[in-house]
């Protein structure tokens, strides 16, 4: 450091020196013994600062003198050891005078070069490492045995001389990088003379800045622990009512009525839910009159419903209305040729039951629909004729209707009417088909005369309309049950159910069903003759006296009769008894049986008996129907009808009454019940297979019957030598049983076989088969 003063005042001259020559030569021995030139004397390059300045003409000092006040700039003076960088200050002393005239001046100058304070203590308060640079080279920083001062870049170095920039930074923040910051030292002319360099290690920075983050992170993570925290009581205290009124709407939505949303706040929230609560208690009071409207409809129109029977229905459609109004009693009436006829009538404090199932009829005529001679409308008159409802809470007082008849009626049980109410009962075409009256209405509980409320009328009124509806629905009923027992005289309804159809609409022209059934032709003897000597009308009396006497039987054993043909009866059996062979079997020998009663009645008559002959055979055959568009008709076809009417056929010519195919036969389940005698093996026309028939003659006379059971193995036997060719052994056979039998048909035929084979045997090819060319 040094400090000249220039003044011509000696005292003010001394005055410095001794404020600040101990401060000054103070700092220049530190700086000579930091730089290791400590020798007690000032250094010679202050000494050259003295003597290379001149004091009037330095830009300073003039500077200072012009402006008044203290100058400081950087300054590169110029020595013989070279160009020394100072930081001069140059500051004026005045005289105490008013003009404050300059006394002279004190120059400080704070040497830069190789002076460690200046590095020391900007290194102390950056923490890094300082350099003044100068022509490129460094000229001060703090000197150590372990490092060497950072260089600089000639290019940066240049661009910072160069450049008007006053500084520089560099920043490097990788592993062992600096921070750097680098500033121009520009004299008062602001030419630059020096380059300050601060170098900060980056590793503290970037350490600094993890744990910057690491502490930011922190703070973060706790703001927003502290968030959520917040966030979660702000939205419990929100959240949850409204949690609870959704919970309450999803309630509502399906249907759960009886939950009450729990919330004791009492802001917005709580007064939503305390509505929410009032609202479900309302609508689920309504609900229950609702669903208890809605149970008492539905049970009474399912009860109206199922009812077919028209009395027990109209009973019924008094006796729920009654109860669902809680009225004393009621009346109903059905519209019949513009009369009202009263049909039920029920009271139950004098526990009156009329018409219905009751037992009791009703007592009253019917009512035409027109006024009294008053000229005033009974209330169910009016309400029939002008299709209103009509309710009197005071008919003692009521001048509108007449009412002499309830005043009768009251008179004569000792009762009191004070309230009525009629509704009209009118169909789906708005047509009355009734009235319903119904008096005194009573209280649940204490069974004390109140009114009907309209709760109770609403109700009241789509009963009636439902039990119109069913009134007219069983009228219906009563129609089409009546169609169909007519219609099942034509048609059998087991045909229908084989074609998959319940009713006879749904039949189409074509329809068919293969089925496994037997069946049976039967035929009257003779028929034609007799019908010749009868009247037309007769016929059909003697016909239908005939079928009405055997018919029975088939449908007794679960067949049906298909058709009628003439006097002929062609029947079918599915086999819903036992099988449809023992069904048919059965059904014949009732016939017969059923036969041998109508002979009796006819012989009292002095009628001549009747001889049938019935034909059996079960197998595949085809249910369809016939015809066109305008004429349909129900049939059965296939091999299994044409063979059971040869059957039939061939009983003519055996002289038997009930002939069956060996297939039948071998369907039959209970043979031990039956009587059989094997008849012939055929081969009738139109047909390859040959087939044998049997006679069933459990039906034949006792006496008949007891005959063919003796002969029963001899005629086996006999059929067995015939077919062996053995027709003598045979004919001695048949000769035998022919003693007990003369008129047995079967029989004559074997005689006369056997007579025919003796004289001439036929070829090598007979098997016994009988063929038969008529049909």
């Amino acid at each position: 450091h040094q400090l000249i003063v220039l003044d011509e005042n000696a005292q003010a001259i001394a005055q410095v020196r001794k404020d600040l020559q101990g401060n000054i030569s103070t700092t220049i021995h530190r700086a000579k013994k930091a730089a290791g030139q400590d020798d007690g004397t000032l250094n010679t390059p202050f000494q050259q600062l003295a003597q290379y300045t001149d004091f009037k003409a330095h830009t300073l000092v003039q500077t200072a003198t012009k402006q008044r006040k203290t100058i400081a700039a950087t300054e590169a003076v110029e020595t013989e050891a070279g160009t020394l960088l100072t930081l001069t200050a140059v500051s004026p002393i005045f005289k105490r005078t008013l003009k404050r005239e300059i006394a002279g001046y004190v120059l400080v100058r704070y040497l830069l070069n190789q002076n460690p304070d200046i590095i020391r203590e900007m290194q102390r308060l950056f923490g890094g490492t300082a350099v003044i640079y100068h022509a490129g080279q460094a000229v001060t920083w703090q000197q150590s045995a372990e490092t060497q001062p950072p260089s600089i870049t000639a290019d940066l170095y240049q661009t910072l001389i160069q450049s008007s920039s006053l500084s520089h930074e560099s920043i490097d923040i990788r592993e062992g990088g600096y921070l750097a910051q680098y500033r121009s030292l520009r004299g008062l002319d602001l030419k630059p003379l020096a380059v300050l360099g601060i170098r900060i290690p980056a590793d503290r920075y970037v350490e600094t800045t993890e744990q910057a983050i690491q502490t930011l992170l922190g703070i973060m993570f706790l703001c927003i622990l502290g968030a959520f925290i917040i966030a979660y009581f702000l939205a419990s205290s929100l959240l949850v009512p409204i949690d609870r009124l959704m919970k309450g709407v999803h309630l509502l939505e399906s249907g759960d009525l009886s939950q009450k949303i729990q919330v004791k706040t009492r802001d917005e929230l709580g007064i939503l839910a305390t509505a929410f609560n009032t609202m479900t208690q309302q609508l689920n009071e309504f609900f229950n009159v609702f669903r208890n409207t809605i149970d008492i409809l539905t049970r009474a129109a399912t009860a109206l419903t199922a009812e077919k029977d028209l009395n027990r229905l109209l009973e019924l459609i008094v006796s729920e209305v009654c109860m669902v109004c809680h009225a004393d009693g009621g009346t109903l009436y059905t519209l019949e040729n513009e009369q009202l006829t009263l049909k039920i009538l029920q009271n139950s404090s004098l526990n009156l039951q009329q018409g219905g199932t009751s037992g009791e009829s009703v007592k009253f005529t019917p009512v035409r629909l027109m006024a009294q001679d008053n000229g005033k409308y009974r209330m169910s008159v009016y309400a029939a004729k002008y299709k209103k409802l009509i309710y009197v809470t005071d008919v003692d007082n009521n001048q509108e209707f007449d009412f002499a008849a309830t005043h009768a009626y009251d008179q004569a049980l000792n009762y009191k009417t004070h309230a009525i109410l009629v509704l009209p009962l009118l169909d789906r075409m708005n047509h009355t088909v009734g009235v319903l009256q119904l008096v005194n209405p009573l209280d649940e509980k204490t069974q004390q005369p109140i009114e009907f409320s309209k709760t109770q009328m609403a109700v009241l009124h789509s009963l009636a309309s439902q039990a119109a509806v069913a009134i007219e629905s069983a009228r219906n009923y009563q129609k089409i049950a009546q169609k169909n027992t007519s219609f099942r005289r034509f048609m059998p309804t087991e045909f229908l159910s084989r074609l998959g159809h319940a009713e006879v609409e749904e039949i189409d022209l074509g329809d068919s069903s293969q089925e496994h059934m037997a069946v049976l032709f039967s035929d009257i003897r003779s028929f034609t003759t007799l019908s010749e000597s009868l009247r037309p009308s007769d016929n059909f009396t003697f016909l239908n006296d005939y079928l009405r006497a055997i018919g029975p039987n088939i449908t007794a054993h679960a067949g049906f009769i298909d058709k009628y043909i003439g006097d002929a009866i062609m029947a079918l059996f599915p086999g819903d008894h036992i099988s449809e062979a023992d069904d048919a079997v059965a059904a014949a020998i009732g016939m017969q049986r059923s036969l041998a009663r109508f002979n009796q009645h006819r012989e009292q008559s002095n009628l001549p008996p009747l001889s049938i002959g019935i034909g059996i055979h079960a197998g595949p055959l085809i249910l369809g129907t016939i015809g066109f568009e305008t004429r349909i008709e129900t049939t059965v076809i296939g091999d299994t009808v044409n063979l059971a009417s040869r059957i039939e056929g061939l009983t003519k010519q055996y002289g038997i009454t009930l002939g069956i195919t060996s297939t039948t036969l071998e369907k039959v389940h209970q043979k031990e019940h039956l009587l059989v005698r094997e008849l012939d093996t055929v081969q009738v026309k139109g047909k390859q297979q040959p087939i044998t028939v049997y006679e069933i003659f459990n039906a034949d006379p006792e006496a008949l019957r007891e005959i063919k059971q003796q002969h029963l193995e001899d005629h086996h036997s006999a059929l067995h030598l015939y077919r062996n060719r053995e027709w003598r052994e045979a004919l001695g056979l048949f000769q035998k049983i022919a003693q007990d039998l003369p008129e047995d048909r079967t029989l004559k035929r074997y005689l006369q076989r056997c007579r025919h084979f003796m004289l001439s045997p036929p070829d090598e090819n007979w098997q016994g088969i009988t063929r038969l060319d008529e049909k």
